[in-house]
């Protein structure tokens, strides 16, 4: 049994459908997840978006703490993935790159690249993210449409993406959409 306000999980689930029906981007599911946040800091409401490879299709969970464990509040709409399948690893999904006829695994990427391990800066670089992206759930930094504005053009003048058909070819062969490209740089100004 949940020890969880019931008006709580109703307002999750209300959020959650309405961040999935709008495909809202990460950014603004965690602006409307601050009222939860606010209401009810004893369960740390946390928000997870994912976007299905297979059909495209945007789903949120909200997730609540009580003493027990962690709730998920999820929902996926029709025709959606239904959240059990959501995630499910397909044998495709281990693979990083293909050289010629070879399909490189990302399992013996990460063999090549073990002498990475040893690198402070990349460990320190690693551990960095993790502590931010920690940080950033807790605390979500508000960026300005005029702050994203400017970080996306400095952004795209540092590599060299100077018109719009050089934009869109560098996120192609990124397999980047507009929307990952303004969280990659929101993600960015908030760090």
């Amino acid at each position: 049994m949940s020890t969880l306000d019931p008006a709580l999980l109703d307002e999750a689930l209300t959020l959650a459908r309405e961040l999935t029906r709008t495909r809202a981007s990460l950014r603004d599911g965690q602006h409307r997840l601050a009222s939860l946040r606010h209401r009810w800091p004893q369960a740390d409401p946390a928000l997870v978006r994912d976007e299905e490879s297979s059909d495209g299709s945007v789903s949120f969970d909200v997730l609540l703490r009580e003493p027990a464990g962690t709730v998920s509040v999820a929902y996926s709409p029709a025709p959606a993935l239904p959240w059990p399948l959501r995630g499910a690893i397909r044998h495709s999904e281990h693979h990083l790159v293909r050289v010629g006829t070879r399909t490189l695994l990302v399992g013996e990427a990460l063999a090549a690249l073990d002498f990475l391990w040893y690198d402070h800066d990349v460990l320190a670089r690693l551990v960095d993210t993790g502590v931010l992206a920690a940080e950033l759930e807790l605390h979500p930094v508000e960026v300005t449409d005029d702050e994203l504005q400017a970080a996306a053009d400095a952004y795209r003048r540092a590599k060299g993406l100077l018109d719009p058909a050089s934009t869109a070819r560098w996120l192609a062969e990124r397999g980047l959409s507009a929307a990952d490209f303004a969280d990659l740089v929101a993600h960015t100004v908030a760090v």
